[in-house]
């Protein structure tokens, strides 16, 4: 038997292998209560492999971890090697048909590793499959630890993630959700998972645990832009006796997934010769509450990201066009945009049609009535005003009242039973057609070079369903295989484009995944239309986003000065993308926005390295204060709204010893604020008004 040792940040991960055995992980960090080397441990395995005719004898109930493996793997070896990022561990194991690799990547100062599995068929026959754990660990907190029920020693942190109504964080008691033993008895589990391309159409794919016992959170995030599972429950030893004389030996697991068959109707034939990798995942491991973790999630989520500016956007949809510009009425807002400071310009969806816009699109040829000098002209403008211009596409579908939406090619098209998908008004493309790649090619470059854009949205307005079953195994392997071809090719017209600036959006944030923020340089958060919701998204986002490329929309539709401050303070310690009806605000209210607009400039560079913090938490959805804070290297900017709320004053515990907290942004609340420093750490915040919201500057002793 040989143990390995993986050290990396607060990671310090236990391996076992042995010959004839399965490899096994049985711990990801250190704690009080040492190390466990179970005597079984069937538990502790790396991976979880779904084969629906292997022969198991295991009961599992609705589990998807079965506590007698589906699939017998034999440790073979494993490499440990340095590369650009730090240490990349690789571990190889086999069974007669197949040779599993399993991969766990560290990084450098990071307490967070990468990991997926990759699967060879060795064998004569097609291998099967169901399912395939991206991550696998059998012993996030066991008996040893509690001697009673475990769940009641965990909570859960999850968000939801609809439509304008993202980033939604919800803490449970694991027991409360449902997970409860019964001595050895357990077959309940939680699962919250996506089986569409709405990757966060539901909740986001991140999620955490936080072990009271040990004080140590874990963190994760599926890195897919389509369907992804995770799955928490207890393991189970078996029995032949009454499990009333056993003792009391159960162990959480956690499982991570991209699609499988229960939630995605994923399956794969893997045929002689060929292989299949899951999705990547990411885990952080943290000593303290799930904040902690989420700080070394936002590093290493840095580390994979395109190194981006930060510019100011305006863009003409939210509470202002709304879809039905023409060159006429933008005219006045390019120039009162250049005016507060704006250095990118947007020109949103219904530039192509004069008609319904949701269902118009493909082609992407612009509109003559709504532009008869050119749109160039228009461009032309917005370069002469001093912005860049950015203009709206939808590139994986195709309006069903589009020109030549009825003569779409037959293999073009999402396909179920013979017949096209259709859904919100759009036929859903499928990238793994070579002739859909070059039709969307073509458009970026005739956008390009004909109307001199140098900021593309690119959105995604429909939900795909479980796939396409043209030509594939089932219908996730469809919609799995046309997810990856769509990230080959934005990243080949990426590096295409290099200067381009390029936003992801999907009915807001319904795709906010670490496999497309990974290549592009911001996400718009959300669709919502109401500053005050706004308020809630923003204050959680960058749980979600690091904080430099959260687009938030700064939006006021009202000539209100509460409506004009909330906003800027919504955006201001992210991205603004500046929307609403700038050019019927007073000079007071327009000031407003350039204040704030220049005070962001001076602090984005620290933006961009902040670390992001949550004093009372994260903002639970309607609550009577939200509070947010950017760590920076010598202050720490507090975002505080005051929303609904008979109390006018607000506590605010901070880690870092304070020097001085003023008031950053607008001045011209100083009248209604009033910040008291209590004691090193803590802060009393009075605000006189509801419904209004600050920025204090806190200076931070060392």
């Amino acid at each position: 038997m040989e143990t390995l040792e993986v050290k990396e940040g607060k990671l310090d991960l236990i391996f076992e292998f042995e010959q004839g055995k399965e490899a096994r992980l049985l711990s990801l960090h250190e704690d009080k209560y040492g190390r466990q080397s179970e005597t079984s441990g069937k538990y502790l395995r790396i991976v979880e492999i779904l084969c629906p005719n292997q022969v198991n004898y295991s009961y599992h109930g609705q589990k998807n971890f079965y506590d007698n493996p589906q699939i017998s793997l034999f440790y073979e070896s494993y490499e440990l090697i340095k590369n650009e990022h730090g240490q990349c561990l690789k571990i190889y194991q086999k069974s007669k048909e197949m040779r599993v690799t399993t991969v766990y990547q560290f990084f450098q100062n990071m307490s967070v590793f990468r990991c997926y599995s990759k699967v060879d068929n060795i064998g004569k026959t097609p291998i099967l499959i169901d399912g395939i754990s991206s991550f696998s660990y059998g012993n996030i907190i066991s008996s040893a630890e509690t001697k009673h029920d475990m769940g009641k020693d965990l909570t859960i942190a999850f968000a939801r993630n609809t439509w304008s109504e993202e980033c939604r964080w919800e803490l449970h008691n694991l027991y409360d959700c449902g997970i409860r033993s019964d001595k050895n008895l357990c077959y309940d589990r939680m699962v919250i998972s996506n089986h569409s391309g709405f990757s966060s159409g539901e909740y986001l794919p991140v999620a955490a645990l936080y072990n009271h016992l040990s004080n140590y959170s874990i963190m994760w995030q599926i890195e897919h832009n389509g369907a992804w599972s995770w799955e928490i429950g207890n393991t189970m030893d078996d029995y032949w006796d009454s499990y009333l004389h056993y003792e009391y030996t159960q162990h959480v697991y956690l499982q991570l997934y991209g699609p499988r068959l229960e939630e995605a109707h994923w399956s794969k034939q893997i045929m002689p010769g060929k292989s299949f990798t899951t999705v990547p995942v990411a885990v952080c491991v943290e000593e303290g509450k799930i904040e902690n973790a989420m700080k070394q999630m936002n590093a290493y989520r840095r580390n994979l990201c395109r190194k981006t500016n930060s510019y100011v956007i305006f863009n003409d949809y939210m509470n202002c066009m709304m879809g039905n510009a023409t060159e006429d009425k933008l005219e006045p807002y390019i120039v009162c945009a250049s005016e507060l400071g704006c250095e990118v310009f947007v020109i949103d969806c219904g530039w192509y049609d004069n008609g319904n816009w949701q269902f118009t699109f493909g082609k992407f040829e612009e509109s003559i009535s709504r532009y008869p000098s050119g749109l160039a002209m228009t461009m032309q403008k917005i370069r002469d005003a001093g912005m860049i211009p950015g203009i709206w596409l939808e590139l994986e579908s195709f309006g069903v009242d589009g020109d030549n939406a009825g003569d779409l090619p037959g293999d073009w098209a999402f396909v179920r039973n013979g017949r096209n998908v259709v859904d919100s008004g759009r036929i859903p493309l499928d990238f793994r057609n070579s002739a859909v790649r070059e039709n969307a090619s073509r458009i970026i470059k005739r956008v390009i070079t004909e109307y001199g854009v140098g900021y593309i949205k690119i959105d995604y307005n429909f939900c795909t369903g479980l796939g396409t079953d043209y030509k594939s195994d089932s219908l996730g392997d469809g919609l799995l295989e046309h997810n990856r071809a769509y990230l080959r090719w934005l990243e080949e017209t990426i590096q295409q484009y290099p200067d381009v600036i390029w936003e992801n959006c999907a009915s807001g944030g319904l795709r906010m995944d670490y496999a497309l923020l990974s290549r592009m340089d911001l996400q718009s958060l959300s669709d919502q239309e109401d500053y005050r919701k706004t308020s809630a998204i923003a204050s959680n986002c960058a749980t979600a986003v690091t904080p430099e490329y959260a687009g938030i929309w700064n939006y006021p539709i009202r000539d209100d000065k509460k409506e004009v401050i909330v906003n800027m303070v919504n955006s201001m310690l992210f991205r603004t993308i500046l929307g609403g009806k700038i050019i019927d605000l007073s000079r007071e209210n327009k000031n407003l926005l350039k204040e704030g607009i220049l005070l962001q400039k001076e602090i984005r560079k620290d933006i961009a390295e902040s670390v992001p913090i949550w004093p009372c938490g994260f903002n639970i959805w309607d609550s009577e204060w939200y509070v947010y804070g950017a760590k920076c290297r010598e202050n720490i900017y507090l975002a505080i709204w005051r929303n609904t709320s008979s109390n006018n004053t607000h506590l605010i515990c901070l880690d870092e010893k304070i020097g001085k907290a003023e008031l950053f942004y607008p001045q011209c609340m100083k009248d209604q604020i009033q910040v008291t420093i209590i004691s090193d750490q803590k802060i009393y915040c009075h605000i006189s008004e509801e419904n209004i919201a600050v920025i204090l500057k806190v200076s931070v002793v060392s």
